[in-house]
């Protein structure tokens, strides 16, 4: 009798037809594939849709590979490495009564500034046995198994593991369904795709950092090395004279049989320029920078640069302390939040936030009026930070204190079109600091702070060039300007101007709440959903163009922002702890307008489910001068 025969499906690999035996998994396939890609992969994208390595292709799909360059495949492998690094950390201590929580806050750089509370001390020794057993664990290839069960019962597993984050934050589920991972008997809840197996994690470190300690990983640039971009504790830099010197734990760098590591946030991103040409312009359109005298510009390349040590003191201060205002809300959590909005007045948290808001302006305002030297405010954030409703609060306050500001736009300054530099596709490039007349924007304000009277600029968008209509200023005794733009902070765009004059003011929206203890929810989520809600109500732009041109959005900021953050006097966080909430009624209806086929779904589906996690807060008793305003309109400040 003639063998029965095996049945195969067809599938397109990367536009190719293939043909595998049916039940093959995207695994098998990925490891025929493997050679062909520098970097491993760590996810397919089928149809459209992202899909774990486990799972089996449907016959006549269409398959691509998704590696650890790849956005989704970076945060994949950072989301395994932080379950290995729990069921380590709970295997080392042995007891799990000796550790109440291991929380994982925010990104520092390239790695995750997590704390451990509990009996178990926090210790050289303790991370260094916990980063051999991760080790173990790589080597073994020990497998991550995803399972489904029951949101009741989810609830009922997490309250007896004592991770009452998970319990608090399942009671607002609307699905029946959870997906929960295991790896090797510890079981945890991940808001995202994960990796087949731990031999996939090659490299990684644990270091002790404040009052707390980071996990490590690749840059998504270069994901076969642990990255340069890593904080140092502040107490190691201005100590180290007469200080036996910390050694840090060496970074890990596993080989395992199936893989090696050859030749990976900013808080909100890191603080190193994405892989580019050098500055990625044709600067021989450049001719505005042709005064500055070389000892202002800046002339490290562009490589070094990226590998640069930036420290992130100021940023990781202010994300802490907002993490313990939250904490001291009771609201650390998404859950929490639900919480809150379920049993007490909503109107009341959205007041104590208004007024830590305001706490914090006037208290800045009031240190710069004491100072009377200061005459310049330079104010520079990432988009969708609250610059422009920041600026008028700021002014009102220095308003209080017998000061006139008087506010100055950057981008009035840009050069004529024709003179724009050209990035690497050929395309004008408006954010690199070339783009703008900096002799033109120093010349005008030095004559201000000299008392004369002159003539500012308005950039005409729509002709490309800069236009006089008697818009004249001269300052008195008492006024202050505040210049606004995304160069603010580098010295080069106010390089004529004298350091003692001016105060630096960095703004961003540094998300204080994550979904739980050990799912995090990245800065640039926030800000993504502020602008896609703003330029859907003020540019005609839909969430589809919003999502499109946001990757080109991040590596303007981590080229011209964030390396200068930390060189701010002041760092404002412009989050609002029950902002998501808000969001969520405007978001969501531009979100679902984003359909299957389009290259913008998967990102459309990811913060649909992300914002799924909140439930909403109306509007309606928002104040008009609140910096949400700035997105979701009726705030006093709109022109």
């Amino acid at each position: 009798m003639e063998e029965a025969k095996e049945k195969r499906i067809t599938i397109y690999v990367e536009g190719i037809q293939e043909s595998y035996p049916a039940g093959v998994t995207f695994r098998e396939i990925a490891a025929a594939h493997q050679k062909d890609f520098p970097y491993s992969i760590v996810l397919v994208n089928e149809n459209g849709r992202l899909r774990e390595l486990a799972k089996s292709p449907r016959n006549g799909g269409q398959v691509r590979f998704v590696t650890l360059q790849d956005k989704a495949g970076c945060e994949t492998y950072r989301r395994s490495l932080v379950l290995l690094m729990l069921k380590s950390m709970y295997y080392v201590v042995g007891d799990n009564r000796n550790i109440d929580c291991v929380s994982v806050h925010f990104s520092v750089g390239d790695s995750y500034y997590c704390t451990m509370q509990g009996r178990a001390a926090l210790t050289e020794e303790f991370l260094s046995a916990v980063r051999e057993y991760m080790e173990k664990l790589v080597r073994e290839a020990v497998p991550i198994r995803k399972k489904t069960i029951a949101t009741w019962e989810a609830c009922e597993k997490f309250h007896e593991y004592r991770m009452y984050d998970k319990e608090e934050l399942f009671r607002y589920r609307r699905s029946s369904k959870v997906n929960i991972y295991n790896l090797e008997n510890f079981e945890d809840y991940y808001y995202g795709y994960m990796l087949p197996d731990a031999s996939y994690l090659t490299c990684f470190d644990l270091r002790l950092f404040e009052d707390g300690f980071l996990l490590c990983f690749p840059s998504q640039m270069e994901p076969g090395r642990l990255s340069d971009n890593l904080p140092q504790m502040e107490s190691d830099e201005s100590d180290k004279a007469g200080k036996p010197e910390k050694k840090p734990l060496a970074a890990v760098s596993v080989e395992t049989p199936s893989r090696c590591a050859s030749t990976d946030i900013l808080p909100e991103g890191r603080g190193c320029h994405p892989a580019r040409a050098d500055c990625a312009c044709d600067l021989r359109n450049a001719a505005c920078l042709a005064d500055v005298p070389e000892e202002a510009r800046c002339t490290v390349p562009q490589d070094e640069v990226r590998a640069a040590h930036i420290p992130y003191h100021k940023i990781w201060k202010t994300q802490k302390d907002s993490i313990e205002w939250g904490a001291s809300l009771g609201i650390p959590t998404v859950g929490a939040l639900n919480t809150y909005i379920v049993n007490h007045r909503v109107k009341d948290l959205i007041m104590i936030q208004e007024a830590y808001h305001e706490k914090k302006i006037a208290e800045m305002a009031a240190q710069i009026a004491a100072s009377p030297e200061k005459r310049v405010i330079l104010i520079a954030g990432p988009s969708s930070s609250g610059k422009t409703t920041f600026s008028h609060r700021l002014s009102t306050q220095l308003s209080v204190h017998g000061l006139k500001p008087h506010p100055i736009e950057a981008d009035n300054y840009f050069v004529d079109r024709e003179r724009t530099p050209i990035d690497a596709d050929g395309k004008p490039n408006y954010e690199c600091l070339e783009a703008i007349d900096v002799e033109k924007l120093n010349e005008d304000m030095l004559a201000l702070l000299k008392g004369e009277c002159v003539e500012l600029p308005t950039f005409n968008f729509k002709t490309g060039r800069r236009e006089y209509k008697g818009n004249t200023t001269r300052l008195g005794a008492q006024d202050i300007l505040i210049i606004e733009g995304i160069h603010c902070l580098n010295d080069q765009l106010t390089w004529r101007l004298d350091a003692d004059h001016k105060v630096k003011i960095y703004i961003s929206a540094l998300t204080q709440l994550n979904i739980d203890e050990h799912n995090r929810i990245p800065t640039t989520d926030g800000r993504l959903l502020r602008r896609m809600v703003r330029d859907a109500r003020m540019r005609g732009t839909d969430a589809r163009g919003t999502i499109a041109m946001w990757p080109s959005v991040r590596r303007g900021e981590s080229s011209y922002i964030f390396p200068f953050q930390e060189s701010a006097d002041y760092i404002f966080n412009s989050t609002l702890i029950y902002e998501l909430a808000v969001l969520k009624q405007y978001a969501e209806p531009l979100l679902f307008s984003i359909r299957p086929e389009e290259p913008e779904y998967e990102e459309a589906k990811r913060l649909l489910k992300f914002l799924d996690y909140f439930l909403p807060i109306p509007s309606d008793a928002i104040p008009n001068n609140s910096l949400i305003r700035e997105f979701i309109g009726g705030g006093c400040f709109e022109k």
